[in-house]
């Protein structure tokens, strides 16, 4: 009758060409593979921690929009 809620149970890190750390959030298997499925670059880096890396265009993308939801919240 209930949808059993999935379990955040993986540890992504984004970051950028350089490697550094960007954000860090968990996600589930699911989350995980319509990431995969768009033809980001995932790479596994230990028991469920992945890395993903994003460009110059989707770091700047998700600046943009986080700064609009920022702006959203205080208006």
């Amino acid at each position: 009758m209930f949808k059993k809620k999935e379990k955040k149970n993986i540890h992504v890190r984004l970051v950028n060409k350089q490697g550094e750390i960007i954000r860090e959030f968990d996600c589930t298997e699911k989350d995980l593979q319509e990431v995969k499925e768009n033809g980001t670059e995932i790479r596994l880096v230990g028991d469920q921690s992945y890395e993903m890396v994003a460009t110059d265009e989707q770091l700047e993308k998700l600046a943009r929009v986080e700064a609009e939801i920022e702006a959203e919240i205080k208006a």
